[in-house]
């Protein structure tokens, strides 16, 4: 069940990607049946975004600790059976509340 919804967080996330391309903003939100803490320790350890998860193909922490302001996370969703590319960076943190992203497209 929290690996389902974890997925489904990171689908919204890849969408949100996959909008921002096209736009100059874009806006996601999920909610999680789940403990804040554990969906806050996935949420900020990128280097394993991809296990057991169909909808991220790769992720590497490239700057940071993943939960820092500036942290950056190069990001490979898989959207409509394709793999996306974008560098995620972190502008606002708040511990288990609140975490917004910054997305560059290549």
């Amino acid at each position: 069940m929290r690996k389902t919804a974890i997925s489904i967080m990171f689908m919204a996330l890849a969408v949100s990607i996959v909008y921002a391309a096209k736009s100059m903003e874009s806006y996601q939100s999920v909610e999680i049946n789940a403990p804040v803490s554990e969906v806050w320790a996935v949420i900020v350890d990128p280097d394993h975004w991809a296990d057991d998860n169909p909808v991220v193909a790769r992720s590497e922490l490239l700057k940071g600790d993943g939960e820092s302001v500036g942290s950056v996370i190069k990001f490979h969703p898989i959207v409509g059976g394709r793999k996306a590319r974008a560098k995620l960076v972190i502008s606002i943190s708040e511990k288990n509340k609140k975490i917004e992203y910054d997305v560059k497209m290549p």
